[in-house]
């Protein structure tokens, strides 16, 4: 999430599972306030991949190790350099690894051959257990507290910022967020709350008066 924008939710909490949920469903409420725009959130799960979990006894008994099975699928799917081509004053790695049509699906990665020390080949699905998953995501933390932030943007032509918090509050007083998890503001919206409670006294040469951040006389 790139610059900074005038609303900004904070929700704190352990668990990224339950951040995750809750910065889904706050995102979604707040792209449903008329006005509010460019919505978005900081916590994303990572780009999809396969994950390869080697069943290292039952590879063991077949003379591989967990290296050795690493070792052929980065060479089949990234290639393994196996010399050099000089062109002028310039040099190359030469690369062989799979065509590309054999290297694009869950089938093609359970069919790589591993060469057994034994002298036999043996499927990586024999060995293995690969499955989909999503590699790490980035984690933000304040005073050692994890925490998601769903951020946005709006109108002033059609929204007023003051009444977007006051939704926002409203939004978690009738959702509120599990024992043990909070949410606070950031940004101008945070601002508002403390122009909400700010006094603000006048003193003229024929009178004085004071009011609160809401308008409300003292």
């Amino acid at each position: 999430m790139g610059g900074d924008r005038p609303i900004e939710i904070k929700i704190f909490g352990s668990d990224l599972d339950v951040l995750k949920g809750l910065s889904d469903t706050t995102e979604e409420f707040l792209k449903s306030l008329d006005g509010v725009m460019e919505v978005d959130k900081s916590l994303r799960m990572g780009k999809p991949e396969l994950k390869i979990d080697v069943d290292r006894e039952k590879a063991a008994l077949m003379g591989i190790t967990a290296g050795m099975v690493a070792e052929t699928v980065d060479a089949a799917f990234l290639g393994r350099k196996v010399s050099k081509y000089r062109e002028g004053g310039d040099e190359f790695d030469i690369r062989v690894r799979f065509a590309k049509e054999n290297r694009n699906t869950l089938s093609d990665l359970e069919n790589i051959t591993i060469q057994s020390p034994m002298g036999f080949q043996v499927n990586l699905s024999n060995i293995a257990t690969i499955h989909e998953g999503y590699g790490p995501i980035e984690i933000k933390r304040e005073n050692r507290e994890r925490f998601a932030t769903v951020r946005g943007n709006y109108s002033p032509d059609k929204a007023d910022l003051g009444a977007i918090r006051e939704k926002i509050e409203e939004y978690f007083e009738n959702n509120p967020v599990p024992e043990g998890y909070f949410y606070k503001f950031g940004g101008s919206i945070e601002d508002m709350g403390e122009m909400k409670n700010a006094m603000i006294c006048y003193y003229g040469p024929y009178s004085s008066a004071c009011l609160h951040g809401n308008g409300s006389p003292v």
